[in-house]
């Protein structure tokens, strides 16, 4: 996923060795402020991918910027049919998460912190099924 909002996947020729044009996958309706967004993988029932919010804080003239989070459930025809609540890993601050991958017992994410620290998570598949935005979407990882 090269871009969020509006979804844009960049698809990569094996063959040839080279990256074919980027590809839009969501309809202008649908988009909101999200940004970036790591690989796609594969789930049962489509696809799922991370992508990231960029926020200020507080008051003028002395604001910061943070991060949050939503994982983003596609279907096979790449339409969006479920999207978690933002989260962030540890604190509200820098966090940055760039890499997803399946796991036999649910997903692995990386994530910077403060662009000093490099860190994993993993969510179970019951737990990920279960995140607020997601749970009407569970599905059998058999």
């Amino acid at each position: 996923l090269w871009n969020a909002e509006p979804a844009v996947i960049i698809e990569v020729d094996e063959v040839l060795g080279c990256t074919l044009l980027p590809r839009p996958i969501a309809p202008a309706a649908a988009r909101t402020s999200a940004r970036g967004g790591s690989q796609i993988i594969a789930v049962p029932g489509g696809w799922l991918s991370v992508v990231h919010h960029a926020h200020l804080v507080g008051t003028e003239g002395n604001e910061r910027r943070h991060y949050r989070h939503r994982l983003i459930h596609y279907d096979t025809d790449w339409n969006v049919v479920a999207s978690s609540r933002e989260f962030f890993f540890q604190f509200v601050g820098i966090e940055f998460c760039a890499g997803i991958a399946r796991h036999p017992n649910g997903i692995v994410l990386s994530f910077g912190v403060e662009d000093r620290v490099a860190c994993l998570a993993t969510i179970s598949w019951a737990d990920l099924w279960n995140m607020p935005g997601l749970r009407a979407y569970e599905r059998s990882v058999a």
